[in-house]
């Protein structure tokens, strides 16, 4: 019997003799990766060679379209960083289904850089339909990160064989030109709130005597007033009122955004409007939400319609048709925040009469710069020297 030497076989008979076991090779490949068992058919396709699974790569990651969801990245996700606020797994989902309702599919797998492009540009030029405006720089960026931190993950755990986010400068975040209000504009907030309900006066005061996140005191617990973490001793002065700002005692969901927990000290001036009605609050209901009137959003969090009740409310303050859009007392208000600006007032009062930064971003949250500092602990006492030197706003008698 004649043989053909190998090497003089010809490239197409060679794929020919082979073309069995290639088919073999590939039902292996398949039944391991699936589970399922792949029957082996020798067939001699007409034309070009084609393998069994016509969607077999020869290099890189392949798997099935029901693993590559958006939902399955973002799980994937959340599990490789250990994501447990259901707030930031709740904002990259919305970010990935606004990106799946305009590419038409959800498969990460077919996602490319020209598709984030072109969903960026689409972010850019189109209003938010919640709001009606165009969105800001930063709230781009903010889907632009939620991108490139799931595909990251995705390709890391061999989800992926690469990221569409390889190609796309993601920037830097635009900082903020919020200005702080002045002591007449606080003073005039205070004293319109003083009449409205309590899950609008309660809030604006506590922010303007100590500058902290409308969240902060909208979705705190009656059990954080004068609470103390471990008994620690040190936070305690007698006859002072204090508001441990944490999630020990909060309703699930009502989370510090990934905030250090601090004591707040509380001025005389929220003291005497704030303690009065947690207490009654207490006396009706037991412990629980501060606020506990106001229905939580699907986080868990009331903060969300406190802060846009606010946002209302100021604009009745702040606008005026009649004066080219802002009141006269709020000529700069183009650059100010309803709630956010009062951070910038403490901060601003602070510094005016000579109090460390140290000591008033321990009051705020704020984080001091210097790798150094986050070995410095604030104490109590100065933390209420502090806030004694703010301004007192003139109200109506509690």
């Amino acid at each position: 019997m004649l043989c053909t030497p190998v090497w003089q076989v010809s490239e197409f008979e060679a794929a020919k003799l082979a073309w069995p076991e290639v088919q073999k090779f590939e039902a292996m490949i398949e039944n391991a990766r699936t589970g399922k068992f792949v029957p082996v058919v020798e067939r001699e396709a007409p034309g070009p060679l084609q393998p069994l699974v016509p969607t077999f790569k020869t290099h890189g990651i392949r798997n099935d379209a029901s693993e590559t969801t958006f939902t399955k990245l973002i799980a994937e996700w959340a599990r490789k960083k250990r994501i447990d606020n259901p707030r930031t797994r709740r904002r990259a989902e919305t970010h990935f289904e606004a990106l799946a309702e305009f590419l038409g599919h959800d498969n990460g797998a077919e996602v490319t850089s020209r598709d984030i492009v072109r969903f960026e540009k689409h972010l850019e030029t189109t209003p938010d339909p919640r709001t009606g405006k165009l969105r800001h720089p930063n709230t781009i960026l903010s889907y632009l990160s939620s991108f490139k931190g799931v595909f990251t993950v995705a390709v890391q755990s061999i989800l992926l064989d690469e990221t569409p986010m390889d190609k796309v400068a993601v920037g830097s975040k635009i900082e903020s030109t919020r200005q702080p209000y002045s002591v007449d504009q606080v003073t005039l907030i205070l004293s319109r709130a003083q009449t409205e309900t309590d899950d609008i006066f309660l809030p604006l005061l506590s922010q303007a005597y100590s500058g902290c996140r409308v969240s902060e005191i909208a979705d705190c617990s009656t059990r954080d007033f004068n609470f103390v973490k471990n008994g620690d001793p040190e936070k305690v002065i007698p006859g002072k009122w204090f508001l441990f700002i944490g999630e020990d005692n909060r309703e699930p969901g009502c989370t510090t955004k990934g905030h250090k927990s601090r004591y707040m000290p509380l001025h005389p001036e929220i003291v005497k409007r704030l303690i009065p009605y947690m207490e009654r609050v207490v006396a009706e209901h037991g412990h629980g939400p501060l606020f506990r009137h106001v229905r939580p959003d699907k986080d868990g969090r009331r903060s969300t319609y406190i802060a846009r009740k606010i946002d209302d409310w100021m604009d009745g303050v702040i606008k005026d048709p009649n004066h080219g859009g802002y009141s006269i007392e709020f000529g700069n208000a183009e650059h100010l925040a309803p709630n956010h600006s009062f951070r910038h007032y403490l901060k601003s009062e602070l510094l005016a009469r000579d109090v460390p930064e140290r000591i008033s971003d321990a009051i705020t949250g704020h984080k001091t710069p210097g790798i150094g500092r986050k070995y410095e602990h604030v104490e109590m006492s100065k933390k209420f020297e502090a806030i004694s030197k703010l301004p007192v706003i003139p109200l109506q008698a509690a």
